[in-house]
């Protein structure tokens, strides 16, 4: 059961891939050297943005271009 949920909550989030949405960003990370800002779209879709100029609690509006880690993609602001 949990397999399914965990295969049907994947499926739910790729579903986005490509689209344009808009994110609330919380706070900063570093993954692979680079920095990002991370926050959620309004439908719970962990993102990233990439960190130059960017601050948390700001909203950003881009496309969801590819997973970067489990559960985390990419956005690309427009």
């Amino acid at each position: 059961m949990l397999e399914l949920e965990k295969e049907m909550s994947e499926e739910f989030r790729e579903f986005y891939l490509g689209r344009t949405k808009e994110a609330l960003l919380e706070e900063e990370m570093e993954l692979d050297g680079m920095r990002y800002f991370t926050g959620y779209t309004k439908e719970y879709v962990k993102v990233a943005v990439r960190a130059d100029g960017h601050a948390a609690n700001t909203m950003v509006r881009g496309r969801m271009e590819r997973e970067l880690s489990d559960g985390l993609y990419l956005m690309v602001e427009f």
